[in-house]
C-alpha cells in the first residue's frame, strides 16, 4: 500500500518515502528529514483471521482537524495534504485516478474506471442470473463440455 501511495505522490510531484518503524507515508526525501510530514495513514484490522485494509490519504483535507489530535501518536511529526504541498487544491477524480493505477502497478493487476457502482453490477432487469436450462440444447453442447 505504500508503494502504491508513495507512486501517487510522485505522479503529483510531491517527494514521499518510508520511515523505518512507522507505518504510512512520509513527505521529504529521506526518512531523517526533519521536515518529514505524514501525508497518508494506513491502517489493517484483523478479527476472526479476517484481515481489513485501509489507508487515507490527505488530499484536499482540512488540516486544522489535527491541531486537536495527536495523529497516530506521533507528536513529533506533522500531518500534510497534497493541498498543502503543492499549494492549491487538486481533483478528486485526478487524485483516484491515480491511485487506482499505482494500485494496479504495484499489486499487477487490471484496474477498471466506473462512473457507479450499477455500472459495476450492471442492470440485472431483463437478464436472467443463470443461463436457462435448456442452453446446452439450444447450443449443441453434452454435459461434459459445458462446465
Amino acid at each position: 500500500m505504500e508503494e502504491a501511495l508513495i507512486r501517487t505522490c510522485a505522479d503529483f510531484r510531491i517527494p514521499a518515502t518510508r520511515i523505518p518503524k512507522l507505518t504510512g507515508v512520509w513527505t521529504g526525501r529521506a526518512a531523517a528529514d526533519a521536515e518529514a510530514a505524514k501525508i497518508a495513514a494506513i491502517g489493517i484490522h484483523i478479527s476472526r483471521a479476517v484481515t481489513s485494509h485501509g489507508f487515507a490519504l490527505n488530499v484536499n483535507t482540512d488540516l486544522s482537524f489535527f491541531d486537536l489530535i495527536v495523529p497516530c501518536g506521533l507528536a513529533a511529526k506533522p500531518v500534510t495534504s497534497i493541498q498543502r504541498e503543492l499549494g492549491h487544491p487538486v481533483s478528486l477524480d485526478r487524485v483516484a485516478e491515480s491511485v487506482s493505477r499505482n494500485f494496479g502497478h504495484v499489486f499487477n493487476r487490471q484496474m477498471l474506471w466506473l462512473e457507479s457502482l450499477d455500472a459495476l453490477l450492471g442492470n440485472t432487469l431483463g437478464v436472467p442470473s443463470r443461463p436457462p436450462a435448456d442452453l446446452r440444447k439450444l447450443r449443441g453442447e453434452d454435459e461434459t463440455s459445458w462446465a
